[in-house]
Parts: structure tokens; sequence; C-alpha cells
């Protein structure tokens, strides 16, 4: 008569264990790596407008919005600069807040993108930061 071989109940619960250890671990993990992926298309979008700031300021001698001075302004496109964020996948709007000091000069501003609502940038927000006469950051504010 042959012995039939198999796994005893004891073996399968221990494997199950070990698994679910192991996607304790790997899921925050990857979804934080999917979160810096999904992150880099804002930051793209950030120096895309931070470019066309210079380029402007380059052509008019003057920082565009500078003369909102603390007014937010959210915006998908905005054709005096040629931004156009609406063909972006995970973040499609923007907010311009523009701090003018005493002089031109001294010029500030910070730009906001937050990703969009449903989609892997849920929860990611990235900020430029621009201060006159240093170079501009870009700081990711949150995420899941």
């Amino acid at each position: 008569m042959k012995k039939i071989s198999g796994f005893t109940l004891t073996e399968v619960i221990i494997v199950i264990v070990i698994v679910g250890i192991l996607s304790l671990i790997s899921v925050p993990i990857y979804r934080d790596h999917v979160q810096k992926s999904v992150a880099v298309e804002g930051q793209a979008l950030l120096s895309e407008i931070m470019a066309t700031q210079e380029i402007y300021n380059a052509r008019n001698k003057v920082w565009y919005s500078a003369s909102t001075t603390d007014a937010v302004t959210s915006a998908s496109f905005v054709p005096e600069i040629g931004i156009d964020a609406r063909r972006n996948k995970y973040f499609n709007h923007f907010s311009w807040r523009s701090i003018e000091a005493t002089n031109d000069d001294d010029v500030s501003f910070s730009i906001t993108t937050e990703g969009i609502t449903g989609t892997k940038a849920d929860g990611v927000s990235l900020t430029l930061n621009y201060y006159k006469g240093k170079a501009y950051e870009i700081i990711q504010n949150s995420g899941n």
C-alpha cells in the first residue's frame, strides 16, 4: 500500500502567516514608491512653470502674477506664460501665491500642485518656493 504524502495543516498555516507578515511589510513600502514615482509628474509640472516664469521675466522684466500680492490663484491653464496642466495624468491644476516686497527686486512666490483625487497621486502635494536671489526648491508636502 502506498503512503499518501502532503502538507500538514500546521505547515500550511505557517506558510500563510509568513506570507501575511511579508505583505504587511511590503505593501506600505510599495505604496511609498508608487507615490514617489507619481510625484515626479508634479515636479515636472512645477519645473515647467518655473522655466516659463523665468522666460516671462526675461522678456517683460517683471515676474508673472507679481502684482497680485498675497493672492492665491488656482488654474489649470495660463495662456500668458504658456502653461497647460490639463494634459497631465496625476497633477492637472496648481495654485499660485505671489508675495511682493517693497520693491520689484524682492519678489517671491510659491506654486502648489495636488494630486487628483481617486488616482495614485491622491494625497500627494508638492510646493515650489522661489525667493529672489536663491535657487528654487520643490518640497513634497504630504502623502498617504
